[in-house]
């Protein structure tokens, strides 16, 4: 029986992964479902396999940790995909564009872009270029999703 318990176990186990290996049936299945609530599967497939504790992991919660890094991993090409495309269709403008958020972290490789999912590309560019930006990106076939008035005013 592990002495972390409750809602601290996914955290303390991202935190400290080795420490699995006094995990029972129970942990784990605790574990799995915690991650999945928090959307953390595949961040906690990563933090295990760099602790080099895998192995341990018994094999119904392997496949559901394991499913959601092979998940990520497309998300993290497609999140790809997508900058690039991006790139072709505002590079022309010669504006600066500034990627935020998990684009940013995806673009540069960053530790937090890894199994992070998320819905949209967040960019930023001068207010000057807009117009001449969001006419590109329609063109190029984006559409902006709905938006409130405070997405507007940002």
């Amino acid at each position: 029986m592990t002495r972390t318990t409750g809602p601290t176990l996914l955290t303390d186990t991202l935190c400290h992964p080795e420490r699995v290996r006094a995990f029972d049936k129970a942990d784990w299945e605790r574990l799995v479902w915690q991650s999945r609530a928090a959307e953390l599967m595949a961040q906690l497939y990563c933090a295990l396999d760099n602790a080099g504790v895998l192995a341990l992991v018994p094999a119904p919660a392997l496949r559901h940790l394991q499913m959601a890094h092979v998940i990520a991993q497309r998300h993290t090409d497609a999140v790809r995909s997508e900058l690039h495309g991006l790139q072709q269709a505002l590079q022309p403008l010669g504006v600066p564009v500034l990627l935020l958020k998990g684009a940013a972290y995806t673009a540069l490789g960053h530790p937090a872009s890894v199994g992070r999912i998320f819905n949209d590309i967040d960019i930023m560019v001068p207010k000057a270029a807009l117009r001449d930006v969001e006419e590109r990106l329609h063109w190029a076939g984006w559409f902006p999703a709905r938006t409130t008035a405070y997405d507007e005013r940002y």
